[in-house]
């Protein structure tokens, strides 16, 4: 709320419930954004709107270290952060009172998450970005948040060097820091053999392949050979960009989807496929949002066993299932169900609005999985967010502090039993 005072001030045509709606969507790093034009605001502006995101990113590492994965809270308590039978596993700061906990895992966080950042600075500024541009852009990166100081956001610098620095930090921003842990620690084959990283791999893999497979019969075919490679190239990297952005909840596009001019909405195949690697989201303990890779690993692993039950009913008793002697399934399976549970009453209540099926589920995916700039692709609308009305904005709010927290550690604070 103090945080909305300033946009108030600095964007004149906003409305306080306009900056309020900014700054949740900043300090949540949905990246859902009202402002037309970024590029025409005051530059303190933006810098505040692009640390909002940073604090935010921040302020959701040492929440998930300190509060929500000791208490077993949803996806959180999956990543191996607290002891479990006595001993410890990975980064442990579960002992000692809550402002004690709060003090290490920031002083765990801060230096790394602050060492990327300028990691991405300096790449950005060697990819050709000025150093204003660059110094915003690091922080959304790392975020996962997807403010930028441009209106056309990545695309609009037509640079394939800076969308390849914004990859790589998109997917720094989403593997989680139980990976940097096992990096750290020269853990490698831990931290190759990890299930989050080995489905954010396979997902981006396959989203590519088949987003590719759809654009293969836009290639010209009267074309020499040069041109059909160029094509392939050019198509090959822009699904690729396009499904890291989305997994990773960011919401970059690449220059090459923004030069298309081809058309997203109604829901289709591939705007779903968007959706859908939004909902999986990045790592449990990451800034991504999302139900978690780690949840939809232990779930797709339970639906093979399940699968071959089926159809092996004679050997039943021989097909091997999957082990949840500590309640991770358990657990994966109850936020996802309480998240598709809240998706579905946020739908339902933002229809009673009087808008259409598509930018009601679209608007509220997004924003319980803290992707906001996925809901303009999905849409085909530049400026999709602006066409909410006020109560649809509010709604907005609720659902990406929601989804930032966990609808999980929502439901703990209600219901304490």
């Amino acid at each position: 709320a103090l945080a909305a005072l300033p946009v108030h001030s600095l964007v004149g045509e906003f409305t306080y419930m306009d900056a309020y709606f900014e700054m949740v969507s900043g300090f949540t790093t949905t990246g859902a954004t009202l402002i037309g034009d970024p590029s025409g605001q005051p530059r303190v502006l933006l810098v505040w709107r692009s640390l909002s995101q940073w604090l935010g990113g921040l302020g959701t590492l040492v929440a998930i270290l300190s509060v929500l994965a000791p208490h077993g809270l949803g996806a959180f308590a999956l990543e191996g952060l607290v002891p479990s039978q006595g001993r410890q596993q990975g980064i442990h700061i579960a002992r000692g009172s809550a402002t004690r906990r709060w003090m290490r895992a920031a002083v765990r966080v801060t230096p790394f998450y602050t060492a990327l950042t300028l990691c991405l600075l300096v790449a950005y500024s060697l990819a050709g970005m000025n150093a204003f541009d660059a110094f915003n852009h690091a922080m959304t990166t790392i975020s996962t948040g997807g403010f930028s100081t441009r209106n056309g956001s990545i695309a609009e610098f037509s640079s394939w060097p800076i969308e390849g620095v914004a990859a790589v930090g998109m997917l720094l921003g989403a593997i989680g820091i139980g990976t940097y842990d096992r990096l750290w620690r020269r853990r490698w084959r831990r931290a190759a053999g990890d299930p989050e990283v080995q489905l954010l791999v396979l997902l981006i893999l396959a989203a590519t392949l088949a987003a590719l497979l759809r654009h293969l019969p836009d290639m010209p075919a009267a074309a020499d050979l040069g041109t059909r490679l160029s094509f392939l190239a050019t198509t090959l990297w822009s699904d690729a960009f396009s499904m890291i952005s989305a997994l990773t909840t960011t919401g970059y596009s690449p220059s090459s989807f923004a030069d298309s001019g081809e058309g997203w909405g109604d829901v289709g195949p591939f705007a779903a496929m968007l959706l859908g690697l939004v909902i999986a989201g990045g790592s449990a303990a990451s800034t991504a949002g999302g139900i978690r890779l780690l949840s939809v690993s232990l779930l797709f692993r339970h639906s093979l066993a399940e699968f071959g039950r089926v159809g092996r009913p004679r050997h039943i008793h021989d097909v091997s299932k999957v082990q949840d002697g500590t309640g991770r399934l358990h657990i994966a399976w109850i936020g996802s169900m309480l998240f598709a549970l809240a998706a579905g009453a946020g739908i339902l209540t933002l229809s009673t609005l009087g808008l259409d099926f598509e930018t009601s589920l679209s608007a509220i995916v997004t924003s319980l999985a803290n992707a906001g700039p996925i809901h303009d692709v999905v849409v085909g609308q530049p400026e999709a967010w602006q066409q909410l009305p006020t109560e649809g904005r509010v709604l907005g709010c609720v659902f990406m502090a929601l989804g930032r927290v966990g609808v999980v550690g929502v439901v703990a604070m209600l219901f304490v039993d």
